[in-house]
């Protein structure tokens, strides 16, 4: 039980400023790991209304927690966005997720990379290199060949040109 004008508690300990539970491993460092390191996204239809969703896996590699502090796209204006991450802290050994989506507005390469800012002593910043082609809609005519080339157009149409 904890009470407000102690520094610690039964529960806690304090370490270099911060508490920590009891029994976690306090002494080690987090290290970061993301996967995959790239993500091409298949070139998709602007305005396709189907998502185009890809998985990327947080680990820590380390023995100390891991604490993710943000997720961000370095080019805010390109068409991909990022769900929230599944925890923000992770254990040693633990793993966490988050989805990137793209959806393109318009015919273009997109491209930019997601940034994850976290407390790896060597990693402030790890990246995920993310692209992917926006492809015009096709547009397909439809002609009605049977009507233009049956019988009675054809000698209609023969007509018309003698005239």
């Amino acid at each position: 039980m904890c009470s407000s004008d102690l520094v610690a508690c039964q529960e806690y300990e304090v370490n270099q400023g911060k508490d920590v539970l009891l029994g976690d491993q306090t002494s080690g460092e987090p290290d970061i790991e993301v996967t995959p390191a790239e993500i091409a996204f298949k070139q998709v239809q602007v305005g396709d209304p189907v998502a185009h969703v890809e998985t990327v896996t947080v680990t820590n590699v380390g023995d100390g927690p891991l604490e993710i502090y943000s997720l961000a796209l370095a080019d805010t204006s390109a068409p991909f966005t990022l769900s929230a991450i599944g925890t923000v802290l992770v254990p040693p050994g633990q793993s966490t997720t988050f989805t990137v989506t793209y959806n393109p507005i318009q015919a273009s390469s997109d491209e930019t990379d997601v940034l994850v800012q976290s407390n790896d002593p060597d990693e402030e910043f790890s990246l995920v290199h993310i692209k992917g082609t926006g492809v015009a809609p096709q547009i397909r005519s439809e002609e009605h060949t049977s009507e233009l080339q049956s019988p009675c157009n054809l000698v209609c149409r023969l007509l018309l040109e003698k005239k």
